[in-house]
């Protein structure tokens, strides 16, 4: 079986398009997509989060130990969600200290302090 580059291409858009919301989807987190090539190639596809997946290119007796790539992904799959996590904390904190900046430029009359 050969596939061609824009065969791949449309099922990756397809298969992890994020403008499709809904239970009726024919997909979840869990889903994946295995592609085994005519030359000794597997293509594993698999996703990360709503917007990011990951595609990986592999032997066909590399992919016999799929345990394991499922392990790693899962590892990885958690140091991205870690990112993002971190990433919102930081935006809620800015988002506070914004808040109290600006409530601390405020009097309980609602005028304006100068902050000179």
């Amino acid at each position: 079986m050969s596939i061609k580059y824009d065969q791949i291409t449309s099922f990756c858009v397809t298969f992890y398009s994020p403008a499709d919301t809904g239970s009726d989807l024919p997909y979840d987190k869990e889903s994946m997509a295995i592609i085994h090539l005519n030359n000794t190639t597997v293509i594993y596809l698999k996703e990360v989060t709503e917007f990011l997946a990951v595609v990986c290119f592999l032997r066909t007796e590399s992919f016999e130990r799929k345990g394991l790539i499922d392990y790693n992904f899962h590892c990885f799959k958690s140091a991205i969600q870690e990112v993002f996590d971190v990433r919102l904390r930081i935006q809620k904190n800015r988002k506070l200290l914004s808040q109290r900046r600006w409530s601390k430029l405020t009097t309980g009359s609602g005028g304006l302090i100068s902050p000179h």
